[in-house]
């Protein structure tokens, strides 16, 4: 009796390979964030953010099984277009809410 693995088992990767491979994909969603808030703040603080994931890219590129959580990097850039949404979801126009003594209207 062999104690090779049969083909019709799939073969799955060890718990511990699976764990890294989440902080991996996480480290790439922050890098991912960074990017896009020093895009939307381009104006602002765009350019002193920028350094920051520009490093943080060189330095992953460099370890071993980090490209394993890459495609964190392409779901970071939503996030702060997300957050812009959710700021917005009421918008667009003049919205108006009530206050004690009144209404306090913005434009979004």
């Amino acid at each position: 009796m062999s104690t090779e693995p049969s083909l019709s088992q799939p073969a799955t990767s060890p718990p511990a390979l699976t764990g890294l491979r989440r902080v991996w994909f996480a480290v790439w969603l922050i890098i991912g964030a960074g990017y896009a808030l020093s895009l939307l703040g381009a104006a602002s603080i765009g350019l002193f953010v920028l350094p920051l994931p520009l490093l943080a890219t060189i330095l992953l590129a460099r370890r071993r099984h980090a490209h394993s959580g890459l495609p964190g990097l392409i779901s970071g850039l939503g996030i702060p277009l997300l957050y812009v949404a959710y700021l917005n979801r009421a918008g667009p126009g003049t919205i108006c809410t009530a206050i004690t003594g009144g209404q306090d209207c913005a434009g979004e």
